[in-house]
């Protein structure tokens, strides 16, 4: 799935779950919105679907939120020790090619 249709996935639950339509979500962009940076080569789709099925399996870790009523989709928070502690992998991502990107990205 790439992003394009990823986005226009979420748009689509976003409107059907809240009723609410965003006028700009019908306009082509030619770049990412402000705030995001495509990186191509970062991850490839097998990495990336590795990374998934491990967090997956890691449900336990994270810290389930619900949605709240036409405020957000759930999601799931996590615990910084207990990531430290038990997902050493994630840290080690964190902690290298994640940083490196976010200090290239921000200073």
């Amino acid at each position: 799935m790439t992003g394009n249709t990823l986005a226009r996935l979420n748009r689509a639950v976003v409107e059907f779950t809240t009723g609410r339509h965003d006028p700009e979500a019908d306009q082509t962009q030619s770049r990412p919105p402000e705030g995001y940076r495509l990186l191509s080569r970062f991850m490839s789709s097998e990495e990336t679907a590795g990374w998934l099925r491990l967090i997956e399996s890691r449900g336990a870790t994270f810290k389930p939120v619900a949605a709240k009523v036409g405020m957000s989709l759930p999601y799931n928070v996590l615990d910084g020790f207990k990531i430290d502690r038990e997902f050493a992998e994630l840290r080690e991502l964190a902690a290298g090619p994640l940083l490196r990107i976010t200090e290239e990205t921000f200073g």
